[in-house]
C-alpha cells in the first residue's frame, strides 16, 4: 500500500480542473426560458445543470448562473421552462450559449407559448415549473420548480452535451 500524500490546490486550480473533467460527463441539455415580466419579451438561456428533485410533489432543479443575462428576468417570472433539446432541436442551442447572439434565440416557427413561457416545440420535453424555492450558491442560484404541465415528445433523439459539443445518444 503506498502512503498517502497531502496535495494543496488552490481554488482556482480546483474550479480550472474540475471544469475540464465536467466535460467528460454527458449531461442533458435544456434551453430554460421564460417571459420576462418587466418587458413581456421572451428570454432564455442555455443549461446542463437540471434535475428532478421529487415525484411527489413533481419538481425540478435548475442552477441559473446569477451574470447570465435571462438570470433576472427568469427569477423575476416566477415560472420557466425547461425544454430538453432532442438532437434534432442542436441548432436552437448556440444562440442561447452565446449572449453576442440574444437577439436570434427566438426567430424560427417552432416557437410557441403555453402558459404565457416561451417553448420549443418538439423537444423531447417542455416541462412547465412554477419556481416554489431558490437559494444562491456561489456564483448560481439554485431553482426548485414544481411541474404544473409538461409535454412530452417520445420520437426525439436524446442530445447530450459532451467535451464543448452536442451528441446524440445512441442505444446499443
Amino acid at each position: 500500500m503506498s502512503s498517502e500524500t497531502e496535495v494543496k490546490m488552490t481554488h482556482e486550480d480546483i474550479a480550472a480542473a474540475l471544469k475540464i473533467a465536467m466535460r467528460h460527463m454527458p449531461s442533458p441539455v435544456a434551453l430554460i426560458t421564460a417571459t420576462d415580466p418587466a418587458a413581456g419579451e421572451p428570454v432564455g438561456l442555455a443549461a446542463t445543470a437540471f434535475v428532478p428533485v421529487a415525484m411527489d410533489p413533481p419538481s425540478m432543479l435548475v442552477c441559473i448562473n446569477q451574470s447570465g443575462s435571462a438570470y433576472a428576468a427568469i427569477k423575476a417570472a416566477g415560472a420557466f421552462c425547461i425544454n430538453i433539446l432532442g438532437l434534432e432541436h442542436s441548432s436552437a442551442l448556440a444562440p442561447f450559449a452565446s449572449s453576442d447572439r440574444r437577439d436570434e434565440r427566438f426567430d424560427g416557427a417552432h416557437w410557441q407559448t403555453r402558459n404565457g413561457i416561451p417553448y420549443l416545440e418538439g423537444t423531447s420535453a417542455n416541462i412547465f415549473c412554477r419556481n416554489v424555492r431558490s437559494d444562491v450558491f456561489g456564483t448560481h442560484e439554485i431553482f426548485i420548480g414544481e411541474v404544473f404541465d409538461i409535454i412530452v415528445e417520445t420520437a426525439a433523439t436524446p442530445a447530450l452535451w459532451h467535451a464543448g459539443q452536442v451528441v446524440g445518444l445512441t442505444g446499443a
